[in-house]
């Protein structure tokens, strides 16, 4: 396997902290666009988007002088994010404003726009979600899944759905992580397999202290196309494996 580029961040970052006088961080998420352009969004300090060309050049696609705002309860800014052909937007999840933005791709100077969110529950105000996906099982992107960490313990997938090409969005429901095998895990994301959903999960806490290395050797995928599927309604092919997977290191 042949590495089609590296692409360095680091002049990126150069680039805001001169501009700005603070430092943008945490590029872990990435999304890829009809032209084969990457947008990269940071997740700590300043909010920022880095745009990656085909051939490894970054240049900035979004930066703001806005900084976390709410770091001692939340440090975190954008996480997960989808590329939406139809609109050529990119759907990413703002952990500060505790929602959906979207950014127009075509724009020369994109800004991001908040979507409003009906249909949560009285207890659930706001999003924080680690990932999301739109999984070709369920059409024209109009369904999102995110990843909830903690959520009922073991974290969940809530879903999440759209008529008008994510201008709004609606609250559906959530899966739970609710697999004994994965007690105590954070659910990182949905993944798509074949025609099928996976709950996938990660545990933190098998070393001696948090966040260190222990000795696992299994790292359950959860099957959960067939529940996400009657959460939703939907009537669509079954998936061609109905049990749960193991994947071992």
């Amino acid at each position: 396997m042949e590495a089609v580029y590296i692409a360095d961040l680091a002049p990126f970052q150069e680039q805001y902290k001169s501009t700005f006088g603070h430092v943008t961080a945490g590029f872990q998420d990435i999304a890829e666009d009809s032209n084969g352009n990457s947008y990269a969004p940071a997740s700590f300090s300043g909010y920022s988007i880095a745009k990656i060309a085909p051939n490894g050049m970054v240049t900035p696609f979004f930066m703001s002088n806005e900084t976390t705002k709410y770091a001692t309860a939340s440090p975190y800014l954008y996480f997960g994010l989808v590329f939406l052909p139809s609109q050529r937007n990119l759907l990413i999840i703002d952990v500060q404003r505790g929602a959906f933005v979207t950014f127009d791709t075509k724009s020369h100077s994109p800004v991001p726009t908040p979507i409003t969110i009906s249909n949560l529950p009285s207890n659930y105000t706001s999003v924080l979600y680690d990932a999301n996906v739109t999984p070709d099982r369920y059409p024209h992107q109009r369904i999102v899944f995110c990843a909830e960490d903690y959520l009922g313990g073991s974290g969940a997938i809530t879903a999440f759905s759209s008529k008008d090409n994510w201008a709004s969005a609606k609250y559906l429901d959530a899966v739970y992580n609710t697999d004994p095998r994965t007690k105590g895990f954070l659910t990182r994301t949905a993944v798509k397999i074949a025609n099928s959903i996976y709950l996938s999960s990660i545990s933190l806490s098998d070393g001696l202290s948090y966040d260190t290395v222990g000795n696992r050797s299994s790292f359950p995928m959860v099957h959960i196309a067939e529940l996400v599927d009657t959460l939703m309604g939907a009537r669509y092919p079954r998936p061609s494996r109905a049990q749960d997977i193991v994947v071992n290191s």
